[in-house]
């Protein structure tokens, strides 16, 4: 996820050529996807009205709870 995230430092890592993959949401928002060794993550970019990218969203981030890791958002 936190590679995921941080391609938008390096734009041409959202090339399609890199395993990347998009679904529409909306006209301000997409959800993006990336497969690895059997690990698949998807994040939601939102953008403002320049097409930048306002914000991240991930539905299940893990988070250690009591030695367990428990998805949230």
């Amino acid at each position: 996820m936190r590679y995921l995230a941080e391609a938008i430092w390096y734009p041409p890592a959202f090339l399609p050529a890199q395993g990347i993959e998009w679904v529409p949401i909306d006209d301000n928002s997409a959800m993006a996807s990336l497969e690895d060794k059997g690990n698949k993550v998807s994040l939601v970019f939102y953008f403002n009205n320049h097409d930048d990218v306002e914000r991240i969203f991930a539905d299940e981030r893990p988070r250690e709870v009591d030695g367990n890791y428990v998805p949230t958002p």
